[in-house]
């Protein structure tokens, strides 16, 4: 089995939904709680490169390390 290594940064990505944008110093609803997202380019390479391997070659196992 081969071994690739990815070296990038890894980010948590945070997503709210208003109803409408807040005024300058102004506040807000939120339609629903905050939604968290992984992101960073190493993150999404390794996501990428997971997504074209088991797209060719099946469902495969990947060990990730952070």
């Amino acid at each position: 089995m081969s071994e690739v290594v990815i070296i990038g940064d890894a980010f948590v990505d945070i997503f709210c939904f208003c109803t409408k944008l807040p005024v300058l110093g102004g506040d807000t609803l939120l339609e629903q709680p905050l939604k968290t997202y992984p992101g960073g380019s190493g993150v999404n390479t390794a996501t990428h490169h997971v997504a074209l391997i088991n797209n060719k070659h099946g469902s495969v196992s990947c060990n990730v390390e952070l």
